[in-house]
Formats: structure tokens, C-alpha cells, sequence
């Protein structure tokens, strides 16, 4: 199997179960600090853990805590996430 890096993904649109790594934050200023505060920062890495029934919150591993967010907020993470490829 191969590896690639799909680059400049939404966190929200991340794989479950799938390390990702923070590349930016696409917010306002005082939203950008909130979710500095909460441990996503750039090269930080998350991991979509567990999802709402209807995908509208999701939780993340970050630095070793679970943290929710809204699938609003989760949009303006901007990861790369590695995704295999399987060769036929």
C-alpha cells in the first residue's frame, strides 16, 4: 500500500481514528485564540476520535484530552492527514 498526504483538508472532513496535523486556522482573531487555547495550534497533532449521531459534533484527541467541537468551528481547522492507497 501506498501513502499520500492529502494536504489542506477541513477537520471536520477528516478521517475517524486518523492522526491529522494542524497546518492552519481559517477564523476570526478571538476564535483563533480560543482553539490556540484548546490546544490546536500549527504542527499540533489531532485525532478525530468520536462522532454525534448526526456528524454535527465531533471529538478530538488533542495533546492527550478529548475536546468536542461543533462541525461549524471544526471547518475553519485546516489538517493534512495521510490516507492509504491500495495498488490493483
Amino acid at each position: 500500500m501506498n501513502r499520500i498526504l492529502n494536504d489542506n483538508i477541513s477537520l471536520n472532513e477528516a478521517k475517524m481514528h486518523k492522526s491529522c496535523v494542524v497546518q492552519a486556522i481559517d477564523a476570526d482573531e478571538s476564535e483563533k485564540l480560543r482553539l490556540y487555547d484548546l490546544g490546536f495550534m500549527p504542527s499540533s497533532s489531532v485525532v478525530p476520535m468520536y462522532a454525534s449521531f448526526l456528524n454535527s459534533t465531533k471529538a478530538y484527541l488533542v495533546k492527550g484530552t478529548l475536546i468536542a467541537l461543533r462541525s461549524d468551528c471544526s471547518r475553519h481547522i485546516r489538517v493534512s492527514q495521510e490516507t492509504e492507497v491500495r495498488e490493483i
